[in-house]
């Protein structure tokens, strides 16, 4: 049996759909919301396990929140069943999706009183570390916010899921899914190409797609996955004229554009928080972020995040560069104003963490001012 392209896609998308070996549904939180600024002046502790939320309403999944600029907390208690212990898991929110506009909510979750990741559309998955679920319970807070950008009437929290997550079925999902598309680019003749369609076939001839989620079938896949990866790799051993690709990770984060400064801020949070979590369940992760102005911001919004950033720059896995005070616009500014730019940055980041810069990184300019070199 040879499958085609179409066939293998076929296949991928439902060997996607078993990644989740069981879901266990969140229904229930307990919650406050009110405007942005009101929120961000409340103190009190509420990402903490201990903190007191007994006065606030319940909310149920799937009811509305929201509005403009707005900010709300959910907070509920998760109880791991005993048998999943020993596996990989992970907690699953769709917060705020379009909801019939043109934002999604973003959100920052916190485990057991940390800071565990940033929640969006594109992040709606946050893998739990195995001390957390070795725990058997845990404390878990969001803290939302509705956002400013074509904004619909009201939100609502559509998803929230403890999941299990079958790792060789995750593995396999994501190394077939690359290889199908890598074929996709090559010419048909290319006998790269061609090797690459008989290590899938030969791969998903052993899953039993018979007994779809069965034992049996997760046991096939996890066969599938070990074949595929040692073809894979014999493959990546030929010896033959091919480009080195480093990949790192990058957020560029506008300052004030679209959104207030102090969005900025919660915006840093989010995102390196992030990139700290992939970091932890990633080892050969690497991420790099250019405006000290952030690092400054964050420092005194959330210093605990920013320890934890500190030593990851120190350990060389977090890249601190582009030695301007932020990724300034170079076209509207002048010569002097570029050069503080610079004097700022550079200062900040030799002070902070002992490293003296020399690379400015741009991503996302409108132009060069004349007295740029």
């Amino acid at each position: 049996m040879w499958f085609t392209e179409k066939k293998l896609r076929k296949h991928i998308s439902d060997i996607h759909s078993t990644i989740y070996r069981n879901i266990k549904e969140i229904p229930l939180f307990k919650y406050m919301e009110g405007d942005f600024d009101e929120v961000q002046k409340l103190e009190g502790n509420m990402h903490l396990p201990d903190f007191d939320d007994s006065e606030w309403a319940e909310y149920r999944l799937g009811e509305e929140w929201g509005g403009y600029d707005k900010s709300a907390w959910f907070r509920s208690r998760i109880i791991i069943p005993e048998n999943w212990r020993d596996h990989k898991l992970a907690l699953r929110f769709l917060v705020g999706p379009r909801d019939g506009g043109g934002s999604t909510a973003e959100t920052l979750l916190y485990v057991e009183g940390k800071a565990l990741q940033g929640i969006d559309v594109w992040h709606e998955e946050a893998w739990l570390p195995p001390e957390l679920v070795k725990k058997g319970e845990i404390s878990i807070a969001l803290k939302a916010w509705s956002s400013v950008l074509k904004v619909p009437q009201k939100r609502r929290f559509k998803l929230a899921q403890l999941a299990w997550i079958d790792e060789p079925t995750e593995q396999l999902y994501y190394l077939a899914d690359n290889i199908l598309k890598a074929i996709i680019e090559l010419e048909e003749n290319d006998l790269g190409r061609t090797k690459l369609m008989q290590s899938l076939n030969k791969a998903f001839l052993t899953i039993d797609f018979i007994q779809f989620k069965s034992d049996a079938y997760y046991d096939t896949v996890n066969q599938a996955y070990n074949e595929l990866k040692i073809a894979f790799g014999k493959l990546e051993q030929v010896d033959n004229l091919k480009p080195k690709v480093i990949g790192f990770g990058h957020a560029h984060i506008d300052m004030a554009w679209l959104w207030r400064l102090a969005h900025s801020r919660e915006k840093a949070a989010r995102t390196f928080s992030t990139a700290l979590h992939l970091m932890e369940q990633y080892p050969e992760y690497r991420f790099l972020h250019t405006s000290p102005q952030l690092y400054k911001l964050l420092k005194q919004d959330y210093p605990e995040i920013y320890s934890r950033v500190k030593e990851r720059i120190a350990s060389g896995e977090w890249e601190i560069t582009g030695g301007m005070w932020i990724e300034p616009d170079t076209n509207v500014p002048n010569g002097e104003s570029l050069v503080r730019q610079i004097l700022f940055g550079k200062r900040f980041i030799k002070q902070e963490f002992g490293q003296d810069t020399n690379v400015v990184f741009l991503p996302d300019v409108f132009g060069y001012n004349w007295a740029l070199p």
